[in-house]
């Protein structure tokens, strides 16, 4: 007994086309990316790929801000600017001349998140206080 019958080359290929062909239907029909299975679109008929792809990018350039704005500058002071993004352009290639360690293939990437995240238009961040009994039970602990 012969447990597999033997593949001629042409066999194989042919076998390798016609599922190549079947992945390519598949993914670009609804039921494939589950608009048929009663999943509602993504917002503003975006592909949920293409979310997920903008979410990862964004977490990347969350490090990326991290790592070359926050050895200098603390998060409250960077994140409460509102700046257009030609204007967190400038901000970033001026950092980058004061010697920030940002690669230049990122320089594009991160202007583009700052100015998402921090938009001219988006208000400011309420500066956060300290209640009198705060500053009461710090007192008492340099005591």
């Amino acid at each position: 007994m012969v447990p597999f019958p033997r593949w001629s080359a042409l066999g194989r290929s042919a076998l390798v086309l016609g599922g190549a062909l079947l992945v390519v239907a598949l993914g670009s029909s609804a039921v494939w990316r589950g608009q048929a299975l009663g999943h509602p679109p993504s917002p503003a008929g975006q592909d949920p790929a293409d979310e997920e792809e903008r979410e990862y990018q964004r977490r990347v350039m969350r490090i990326a801000f991290e790592e070359n704005c926050l050895i200098c500058h603390s998060e409250e002071m960077t994140t409460a600017q509102r700046l257009t993004p030609t204007q967190w352009a400038a901000e970033v290639e001026k950092m980058v001349n004061w010697g920030a360690p940002l690669p230049a293939e990122q320089k594009p990437d991160l202007i583009a998140y700052l100015a998402a995240e921090y938009p001219a238009e988006k208000p400011r961040p309420t500066p956060a206080r300290l209640t009198p009994e705060q500053i009461e039970a710090l007192s008492a602990q340099d005591a």
